[in-house]
């Protein structure tokens, strides 16, 4: 019948407790609800540890390498049997459920990181580049750069008898 997830030895000199069939039952249980939310804590909350325990025991969970095993196998299965439509849903889900997570470990930074990748999702980023291009139309007073004063003064007032004319037709 093979080894279990359990006593399976993936290294000779990594040594694990042997998990009884309860004990493996529940982390196998808790990957299947962890491949959901991709929340340890939510996952321990959904199994139905009280929150005071809950962060511990996500903490545990995540930690075994049984359950990093199952967790891994669990990826590569969904993996090959996803379209791509069907991973962009699941990564915006995890996006979401990361934009609005305020439980233990959570930051504001992530928050506000899970709804830039959301908007870049949804083609809602603000343009990285923008060109201005700007070029001379009229009706726009142009100082030149080697004149006198006065001859700038004389210039202009050339220019607004001009601009003036222009307005009234």
């Amino acid at each position: 019948m093979g080894p279990s997830p359990a006593t399976a030895c993936v290294d000779t000199h990594i040594i694990e407790k042997e998990l009884s069939d309860e004990e493996l039952a529940l982390r196998i249980e808790f990957v299947k609800i962890y491949m959901k939310c991709r929340n340890a804590y939510k996952a321990c909350l959904a199994l139905g540890f009280m929150a005071a325990y809950a962060e511990d025991w996500a903490k545990m969970f995540m930690s075994e390498g049984v359950v990093r095993r199952l967790i891994l196998d669990a990826e590569r299965q969904e993996e090959s049997a996803e379209s791509a439509l069907e991973r962009q849903r699941r990564y915006r889900a995890w996006m979401e459920n990361e934009a609005t997570y305020y439980g233990p470990g959570a930051s504001h930074g992530s928050r506000v990181s899970a709804i830039a990748h959301l908007m870049k999702m949804e083609g809602m980023e603000a343009p990285t580049k923008t060109e201005a291009e700007v070029t001379y139309k009229g009706g726009v007073m142009m100082v030149p750069a080697l004149t006198s004063p006065d001859e700038w003064g004389n210039m202009a007032a050339k220019s607004q008898a001009d601009l003036k004319a222009t307005v009234k037709e």
